[in-house]
């Protein structure tokens, strides 16, 4: 504890404002990696569930005949493709929320430079109103 108040000077109030928004840029920035992050773990993730179902999925055995066989193989490669119309379906939810996050990152870093420029403005105006008024003024005798 100080033995004597110390007045928050325009030099400290504007050091911690950067660091606030140096702190806060770095926060969007680790979570649209996250974001980044997951919508790719999501699409692997659905890429190899229907890889795996698809190989699941065995022919029907014990029927001899071609006309069968040819029958059995032929859904099968109906369903290969489903598993790539599902990943091009996540490979464009997650392109959607990139570029959603991509939107709304824009509009914060605006909303934060709105709030920097007004809170300089304000720190300019502060820092000029202490000056005015430490200044020496004489006294009226």
């Amino acid at each position: 504890v100080e033995p004597h108040a110390k007045d928050l000077t325009a030099c400290d109030f504007c050091a911690r404002l950067s660091g606030v928004l140096a702190l806060a840029l770095l926060a969007g920035a680790t979570v649209a990696s996250v974001w980044q992050g997951f919508c790719r773990l999501l699409s692997a993730l659905g890429a190899a569930v229907t890889r795996a179902a698809s190989l699941a999925r065995a022919p029907a055995q014990g029927e001899d005949s071609k006309v069968a066989e040819a029958e059995a193989h032929a859904p099968a490669k109906e369903e290969e493709s489903k598993p790539e119309d599902s990943q091009a379906t996540l490979e464009n939810r997650c392109q959607a929320l990139e570029a959603e996050l991509l939107v709304e990152r824009k509009k914060r870093m605006e909303a934060e430079e709105a709030l920097a420029r007004a809170l300089s403005s304000q720190c300019r105006a502060c820092a000029k109103a202490a000056a005015n008024a430490t200044a020496v003024r004489p006294e009226k005798g």
